[in-house]
């Protein structure tokens, strides 16, 4: 038993060093786009989703409408946005990434996206089932503790 523990031990400093980590890169990606954290993470939702409208990126990012408008704004004003109306609704606003931040973005992003396809790879279909188990199951967690955490804040 104490071999196992040993081992939940390193995996676990393994998960907080790929947190750290990732955080470090996606920081240093928003630096690099010259935006903040915040809308890097509204960048990378209209790159994923394609053209949304600002509340459908706020449900994507998971932040308020407001400081969605924020972040839109700042993102607008630095040429990261394109706003068209929309296509069914004229009164409703659809915001896109520019080509360019999506360009810059995918040049950022690319080196690394390409390194774990090419990791994942050299994978077994064993290892393969084993790891997107784990990863759903982490998924689930944050998913889960998410949802406490909201209800703490708000008291429910």
């Amino acid at each position: 038993m104490a071999a196992e523990d040993a081992q939940v031990h390193e995996l676990m400093e393994l998960l907080q060093r790929m947190s750290v980590r990732q955080q470090r890169f996606e920081r240093a990606v928003a630096d690099g786009l010259g935006i903040d954290r915040t809308s890097l993470d509204v960048v990378y939702q209209l790159i994923a989703r394609g053209p949304s409208t600002p509340t459908e990126v706020a449900r994507a990012v998971g932040i308020s409408t407001a400081a969605t408008t924020q972040a839109l704004k700042r993102l607008d004003g630095a040429g990261h946005l394109q706003r068209t109306q929309h296509a069914s609704d004229r009164r409703k606003v659809v915001v896109s990434a520019a080509e360019a931040t999506a360009a810059e973005a995918d040049r950022r992003f690319r080196p690394l996206l390409d390194a774990v396809e090419e990791l994942l790879g050299g994978a077994t279909a064993e290892d393969l089932e084993r790891i997107a188990w784990f990863l759903r199951s982490m998924a689930d967690l944050y998913g889960a503790e998410e949802d406490r955490q909201r209800r703490a804040t708000s008291g429910g």
